[in-house]
């Protein structure tokens, strides 16, 4: 009897996926960090719980053309609990609908609730496009923000069913790295918007502190479609 072949996945790190690995490496040194590609569909590694260390997984996905899209799921050293639900990370200007769209698929597959989170700093900036408001000194310019995002990027019957967070805090890392604690699994963009580096510093500052499973989302074009999760 012929056995089936296994999907072909690329087995080198993409740019994301290389900086968190060189990261964490950096960060804990006497502890094993290891890597591990696999095609979309075979839901999180087995062994990815197992073995001992930071297990850091490349997701080839069929909708991508490109392996630097693709996301790059970060598993730490003790077995994660079930958590009640996807966290999507949402920010304003670093690709929101690559987040939601692919923690929504992810919050069906796991059979749990999507929860979009968005941290509200009270930092004014002022950045053309995206969804950035000039300043966010009110609650509610944060929550007209997190219902476009959500409307935008999801049919409305299924923006209606996401539960909304809205975070106040001066480290944004530190807020994620709380809500970690029951979740599933947290979602950020890489959003970095330094020239030579591809990992922003909210998701570098995730990398070791989160209780759940970690997702970080290449995004490149910070408005450009992203591949849509079957």
């Amino acid at each position: 009897m012929n056995a089936t072949a296994a999907p072909t996945v690329q087995a080198q790190p993409n740019r994301t996926a290389a900086e968190i690995l060189a990261e964490l490496r950096r960060r804990f040194a006497e502890v094993p960090v290891s890597y591990e590609a696999m095609p979309e569909g075979a839901g999180p590694a087995p062994a990815a719980t197992a073995r001992a260390g930071w297990h850091v997984v490349g997701v080839r996905r069929s909708g991508s053309t490109t392996h630097e899209r693709c996301p790059v799921l970060v598993y730490g050293p003790e077995p994660p609990s079930a958590g009640r639900a996807v966290v999507a990370a949402v920010d304003d200007d670093s690709c929101p609908g690559c987040v939601i769209a692919y923690a929504d698929a992810e919050a069906r597959r796991l059979g749990v609730p999507l929860r979009a989170v968005y941290a509200w700093t009270e930092a004014g900036s002022a950045v053309t496009g995206g969804y950035r408001l000039s300043r966010h000194d009110r609650m509610s310019d944060a929550d007209r923000l997190l219902t476009s995002i959500l409307y935008d990027h999801l049919p409305a019957d299924a923006a209606d069913a996401v539960e909304r967070q809205i975070l106040h805090d001066t480290d944004p890392a530190h807020a994620l790295v709380s809500l970690s604690q029951e979740a599933s699994l947290l979602v950020v963009a890489a959003g970095s918007h330094h020239a030579g580096e591809v990992l922003g510093h909210i998701p570098r500052a995730l990398l070791g502190r989160t209780a759940c499973p970690l997702a970080v989302l290449p995004t490149g074009n910070p408005q450009a479609p992203y591949p849509d999760v079957g």
